[in-house]
């Protein structure tokens, strides 16, 4: 019940709410998605083990730029949370690259800055309003150093018995190391090393076997027009990414 409610708050709020950051002007159109945004990102997202642990929910604002040839540049995290959601927030937005058509201005392609949140929700109140500044204390200094921190800050703790075990601090970590590695293996393959980058990507995907690498791998050679490729992969994909490429599933894969 949890992750349903957490998809549809997710999927209301992408649709919504993404948009061009504050004082920028597009006078004809905005960077379209060729993918099924919002269920792309629902079904690449995971909640990080930590927050979990610790039923923090969170709301992570990632800015990143489509450039004039519609690729995901310059992803940063403007609204930081802590255990692990902005890991995995900026993680999920890299893979978007490469599933944009630019936008446009006066007729010439153009890139746009856009800012959009990513939500972590268990549908319960986190103790605290600052959970991710005491997780970031935690990780830094250690337990002693983040007591010390919290007594110097004059604020309440906000780990009072129990704290983060190695296992869970070790899981976002881990988790990063994966997102980071995955994506530049399917970069590589966006920036034209197309064999090596999806040989790569279906490595990936005899270790994950969730179906993401290999929508990726098909993507890659959808990105350089190798549509005979992509369709086989992609309908090798399992499950929800089967039918999330607009572009392959309407148009070219029968």
């Amino acid at each position: 019940m949890k992750s349903i409610l957490w998809n549809l708050i997710l999927l209301f709020l992408l649709t919504l709410w993404i948009k061009p950051v504050h004082g920028q002007e597009v006078k004809e159109t905005v960077p379209v998605p060729v993918l099924d945004f919002g269920n792309f990102i629902s079904s690449a997202m995971k909640y990080p083990y930590v927050a979990l642990n610790w039923e923090i929910s969170g709301k992570p604002i990632v800015s990143f730029t489509i450039d004039s040839n519609g690729r995901v540049i310059d992803v940063k995290c403007l609204k930081h949370f802590g255990f692990g959601m902005d890991e995995e927030a900026v993680g999920i937005t890299r893979l978007l690259d490469g599933f944009w058509i630019p936008a446009t201005n006066g007729g010439k392609k153009v890139k746009v800055k856009l800012s959009m949140p990513m939500v972590f929700s268990l549908g319960i109140a986190s103790s605290d309003t600052t959970p991710g500044k005491h997780f970031y204390w935690y990780r830094k200094y250690g337990k002693q150093g983040y007591l010390d921190t919290v007594a110097a800050q004059n604020v309440r703790p906000f780990f009072k018995r129990n704290y983060p075990t190695e296992e869970s601090l070790n899981s976002v970590d881990n988790r990063s190391k994966f997102l980071e590695n995955l994506y530049s293996a399917y970069k590589k393959g966006l920036d034209g090393q197309v064999e090596a980058s999806v040989a790569d990507l279906k490595a990936f995907e005899e270790s994950a076997k969730d179906g993401l690498a290999l929508f990726l791998a098909a993507n890659v050679y959808r990105f350089h027009g190798d549509y005979k490729n992509a369709c086989e992969l992609y309908k090798g994909t399992k499950g929800q990414y089967s039918k999330l490429l607009h572009e392959l599933k309407d148009k070219v894969c029968e």
